[in-house]
């Protein structure tokens, strides 16, 4: 079956490769982790790209955790991070809570609300200086919300006053 998997992958064809994928995860088939981990990255397929992420999130695959980390910073899985945010669940992620929190602070409503559910179970591993560091962050979110709602509230009175 992993044979079939990877002629999917080379024919582009990710909808198959990603159900294939899924099958050989639910009945246990055998996958070549690393190969997994190389496509995973080389991938351009959002679709193809979360299913691997989950794949070898199921399969309790350590080694994806920096292969998600890198994705996420990349620009060309903006607006599809939220599964790959997902996929990080079952690992050991502490390092990358400063990653977390300018995700939960700045990233759409599925990155946001993900990235806080990441955070809120490692808290306890999170070093004082760094919650110390996280609140300052939030704090000034808060500041320019504020500010921004000024402006808001302001402009909205020029339009009532009309």
């Amino acid at each position: 079956m992993f044979d079939e998997l990877k002629r999917l992958i080379e024919n582009d064809l990710a909808r198959e490769a990603s159900d294939l994928l899924d099958d050989m995860i639910e009945n246990d088939e055998m996958v070549d982790k690393g190969y997994l981990l190389e496509i995973l990255l080389k991938t351009k397929n959002p679709s193809l790209r979360n299913s691997i992420a989950f794949a070898l999130s199921d399969l309790g695959v350590e080694e994806v955790v920096e292969p998600i980390i890198t994705l996420l910073k990349s620009p060309e899985t903006l607006g599809n991070r939220g599964s790959l945010l997902s996929a990080l669940e079952p690992f050991n992620y502490v390092k990358h809570a400063e990653l977390l929190v300018d995700y939960f602070l700045n990233g759409n409503y599925e990155v946001s609300r993900r990235s806080y559910s990441l955070l809120e179970p490692i808290l306890g591993q999170i070093t004082g200086k760094d919650k110390e560091k996280f609140a300052g962050k939030i704090e000034e979110k808060i500041e320019n919300l504020e500010i921004e709602l000024d402006f808001l509230k302001d402009t909205l009175e020029l339009f009532e006053s009309q």
